[in-house]
């Protein structure tokens, strides 16, 4: 059931994509499966169908997260108008400002830093995010979200070469992880302590290769 969900949500949100967009299928197939495939996932690790609610709420947030794979880019009304959905269905102020805050120290470290880091739009993506897992796992969420960022993304670099990449998937990815059971997350998290090992080790096969 939760991955027959994953699967209409995800083939909602290219269809929609293609009619807004207008974008031929042809030019998005490959990120299309990999979106396919990554929303399964979601599904699976997060089980929609006892939350069905949250998961209605979430879903323009797999939107946004294609577009950034596809474009590198992605529209903060999005986000945004997602952080009221979640606000009107939690009605948690407390949570609500802690959400807010992370947000505003996120974008000012972005500014700083001249999104040499994490671009703004990581800031906006990861606003409801926070209010979605509660303010006792925004650390965590973090936590998370870059480990698994910077473990694929290095891998990506490794075979591609390709020097920007989507943080959108990482952090919803992330936020899945920590909003299910205990088990998935006990196991995400062993998984992801394993990568940095992997991590140092592709970067060290990347240098000696040069």
């Amino acid at each position: 059931m939760n991955i027959l969900i994953g699967l209409l949500t995800a083939c909602l949100v290219l269809l929609l994509y293609r009619y807004i967009e207008k974008v031929p299928f042809r030019e998005i197939k490959f990120i299309s499966i990999f979106f396919l495939l990554f929303t399964i996932f979601c599904s699976y690790m997060y089980k929609p169908s006892q939350s069905l609610l949250w998961w209605l709420a979430f879903s323009p947030l797999f939107y946004t997260c294609f577009d950034d794979l596809r474009t590198k880019t992605l529209d903060i009304r999005i986000p945004l108008i997602v952080t009221l959905i979640f606000f009107l269905i939690q009605q948690n102020p407390y949570n609500f400002f802690l959400s807010f805050l992370t947000f505003g120290l996120f974008l000012a470290f972005s500014l700083i830093t001249r999104e040499k880091i994490i671009a703004q739009g990581d800031a906006y993506i990861f606003l409801p995010l926070s209010l979605f897992v509660g303010h006792e796992w925004i650390l965590g969420t973090l936590y998370l979200s870059f480990l698994l960022g910077i473990f694929i993304s290095t891998i990506e670099k490794v075979f591609t070469k390709q020097e920007e990449h989507a943080f959108t998937p990482f952090f919803i990815l992330g936020s899945m992880i920590i909003a299910s059971d205990f088990h998935s997350t006990a196991f995400a998290l062993g998984a992801t302590f394993s990568m940095i090992p992997c991590t140092f080790l592709l970067l060290w096969l990347k240098k000696k290769k040069h």
